[in-house]
Formats: structure tokens, sequence, C-alpha cells
């Protein structure tokens, strides 16, 4: 059932993203999704349209069983001096901050003297 939830979060998330965005399965249940030439507000904004439509979704199991989901986001500007280490550490760090204020919500990463 795990899995059919991911599949159809892949596709939730493929259907409100771009021609020119990458989605890759990062973990067990993490994505990371990339978006190129993409401001902040557009980043954000995208990143909403997806959580909201994972949120509205019913997953249908089997033919007989409905469940709904919610996703957590952490979005990560790129700058100059990150690698992709450093990228996805600042994406992660806003992800476990979105799902320490209660799950189903999105948390932009702004840079701090120290990560």
């Amino acid at each position: 059932v795990g899995d059919q939830i991911l599949k159809g979060i892949a596709e939730i998330s493929n259907q409100n993203t771009r021609e020119q965005d990458v989605l890759a399965r990062f973990g067990g249940e993490e994505f990371i999704m990339l978006l190129p030439n993409t401001s902040e507000q557009e980043a954000y904004m995208i990143a909403q349209r997806v959580r909201r439509c994972i949120a509205e979704h019913d997953f249908l199991i089997h033919d007989e069983l409905s469940l709904t989901a919610t996703v957590s986001l952490g979005i990560a500007k790129f700058l100059p001096e990150y690698n992709l280490k450093k990228l996805t550490k600042c994406a992660d760090m806003a992800l476990y901050t979105a799902k320490h204020q209660g799950r189903n919500c999105v948390v932009m990463y702004y840079p701090r003297d120290e990560i």
C-alpha cells in the first residue's frame, strides 16, 4: 500500500510541475525536486500546489479502500557557494521544520551563518 501511495504522490507531483522540472525519489519516502530557473516565490507556489493536490486526492487502494495523504515540503535556494550536499542539507532542514510545524506544509530554508 505504501508503494502505491508513493507512486501516486510522484504522479501528482509530476502533473503539477513544469516540463523542465525534475522529480526523483531520494530515500524511502522522500523525493527531491529540481526547479531550474525558478524564483523563491515561484518555487513556493509550485510546492504549495503540489502539497494541496496531494492532500485533496483520494488514493484508491485495490479498488476498495480510499486513503488520503499529506506531505511536508522543504525548499532551499541554490547559491553559487553550495555544492549538492549542502543544498540537500538545507532542503532537509526546511523539511524537518515543516514536519515539526504540524506537517502538511511548505517551509523555505533561509541561510544562516553555519549549517
